[in-house]
């Protein structure tokens, strides 16, 4: 999920849903922060009152201690982003510059980790490079785990980002950083169109075998007349999230609105 930041009661209810889909799985083994982890302006240092009322108390529920991997959005640039890596290793505890919980982890500004036969890639969209892009392309090429996830925070494929926006993230060499983090993987997870939507496989000619998913309706909605062309499913005019269930041989998408009501799913198999 994505676009989270508010501190709201939307965002609560979101996390109450995954709190109950977790449940109902028998419990959840991380979660993917998607960027705009703090709205407005993103937090001003590490004992920021944000940090409890955006993240520690929304997401404090049981079944969500899990790992919070995050990357940071374009609201989250706007202030210090270095305190979001920062946080990643302060220590637990009650005092200055502590944090409440375990759950976040921003340990670099792209990275990667393991999770049994799944490797997830955090990509920073907000500061495309080449150096980036390589070092994305060589971590896919070289993990031998049978599901690759990428996440960042913009789309390379949505029914909601303007085309002015695309070929301005294009200039910046978002689109060839993008396509080096995800050629290669299974999906490429995204926010910052406040939307629930699955783009699916043969999107990008050159990498036909990736779904895209946008996920950025964790405290806020909207709508979109127009459907990209390889749109299977899109809605913005409820709350939710999606919800990812992998065995070695299959990977299950589910997306999941506010009241904890399934809206769609689809499943991919190796």
């Amino acid at each position: 999920m994505g676009d989270v930041g508010d501190g709201n009661s939307s965002q609560r209810r979101v996390a109450h849903a995954m709190s109950d889909r977790c449940i109902r799985a028998g419990g959840c083994d991380a979660v993917m922060l998607l960027g705009d982890n703090f709205y407005d302006s993103g937090v001003r240092d590490l004992d920021d009152a944000q940090w409890v009322s955006k993240f520690e108390e929304p997401y404090s529920l049981p079944s969500l201690a899990v790992p919070f991997y995050a990357v940071l959005g374009n609201h989250d640039t706007a202030s210090n982003w270095f305190a979001q890596i920062q946080y990643t290793y302060l220590p637990v505890g009650s005092g200055r510059e502590m944090r409440r919980s375990a759950r976040w982890e921003m340990p670099a500004m792209f990275y990667d980790v393991r999770i049994r036969y799944v490797q997830l890639f955090a990509l920073d969209t907000m500061h495309p490079s080449e150096l980036q892009a390589r070092s994305m392309s060589a971590r896919l090429r070289d993990s031998d785990a049978i599901w690759k996830i990428t996440f960042g925070h913009h789309p390379r494929y949505s029914s909601k980002t303007p085309m002015e926006e695309d070929r301005m993230l294009d200039r910046e060499g978002l689109g060839a950083t993008q396509r080096a983090a995800y050629c290669g993987a299974d999906l490429f997870v995204s926010g910052h169109d406040h939307h629930l939507e699955l783009i699916g496989a043969g999107r990008d000619p050159k990498c036909p075998n990736v779904w895209f998913v946008v996920s950025g309706a964790g405290s806020r909605t909207s709508t979109t007349d127009k459907r990209d062309r390889g749109s299977l499913f899109a809605q913005g005019k409820r709350l939710g999230f999606a919800y990812l269930e992998l065995t070695p041989h299959e990977l299950y998408l589910e997306f999941v609105d506010a009241c904890g009501n399934p809206l769609y799913s689809a499943t991919k198999q190796k």
